[in-house]
């Protein structure tokens, strides 16, 4: 939902979520949705741009990220991923987000 406090007006939005996402978060600018999937193997972090659908993977390996987080200003996202680590063991990593991440 989304809500105008100026014209007190309520919005409902509707996003797609692929079916194997166990996490989504929208960014607090409204522009970006990150999710988990794992698609392709392991469980990863995807990127979608709300205006044109389009998506990305943003991380990779033989490992699991998962836990997608938004920073304020919506120029990056925080993960958990045990990649470089033992199975089971996630550090928390930081990815900016750019137009160029389309």
């Amino acid at each position: 939902m989304q809500f105008d406090p100026s014209t007190e007006k309520v919005t409902s939005l509707t996003m797609q979520v692929p079916a194997d996402s166990t996490a989504s978060v929208v960014s607090p600018d409204g522009k970006w949705i990150g999710f988990e999937s794992a698609k392709n193997g392991p469980p990863q972090i995807w990127l979608r741009d709300l205006s044109s659908g389009t998506e990305k993977q943003l991380t990779g390996g033989n490992c699991n990220s998962t836990s997608p987080a938004w920073e304020l200003d919506s120029k990056a996202i925080v993960f958990a991923s045990d990649c470089e680590r033992a199975f089971g063991l996630p550090a928390l990593y930081r990815a900016e987000v750019t137009a160029k991440n389309n």
